[in-house]
């Protein structure tokens, strides 16, 4: 095998980095710290020590009637470098809970945004338990994570928690050093 193939390949993997992720305090079990938070009048947003899957957790409940709109818990993190030889590879994990307080199930809904990577919403089953879901292959950079709450106008009443918020990423950022070959195999004698 060609020692000059041999050494460039190597010289490559060594410099190959995968970054981990930073979601701050996605297991609520510091309270709010790290989220800023956005509600219509008469929504609550609580953040509880106790109760979660496990540990803390973040509640976001609409007001008993007339309650359409939407709530939101927010976070801008960090998800590996983002240069153009950044692949697609950060992720956000999260458990949420469900519940049904008043009104028809198909009038409240779930809507979750990593920038403009990934949006969608969907609407409730009636399955209360702890559900786990994912936002996938969103480029590398900086992030800001959007998770709510939409309720429609009318007698609804809906609240939904989120615990377990996790960034992962599989950034991988390859550079090679463009070197004559005398450099390089001066280097290795």
């Amino acid at each position: 095998m060609n020692t000059r193939y041999l050494i460039v390949g190597a010289m490559i993997l060594l410099n190959e980095s995968v970054v981990q992720a930073q979601i701050v305090n996605g297991d609520f079990d510091a309270g709010g710290d790290g989220w800023s938070v956005s509600a219509p009048p008469g929504w609550s947003i609580t953040f509880n020590p106790a109760g979660g899957n496990p540990g803390g957790f973040v509640r976001i409940e609409s007001p008993a009637s007339h309650s359409g709109g939407t709530a939101c818990i927010r976070q801008t993190f960090f998800c590996g470098p983002a240069t153009p030889d950044s692949v697609t590879g950060c992720s956000v994990a999260y458990g949420f809970r469900f519940e049904q307080l008043a009104g028809a199930i198909e009038n409240g809904r779930i809507f979750w945004r990593v920038d403009d990577c990934s949006d969608g919403e969907g609407t409730f089953f009636p399955i209360f338990d702890w559900q786990q879901a994912a936002v996938n292959d969103c480029l590398c950079g900086t992030r800001t994570l959007e998770l709510c709450l939409n309720v429609e106008p009318g007698d609804n009443h809906f609240a939904i928690s989120f615990d377990n918020i996790a960034s992962t990423t599989e950034c991988d950022v390859v550079g090679a050093e463009v070197r004559p070959w005398g450099l390089v195999k001066s280097r290795y004698r």
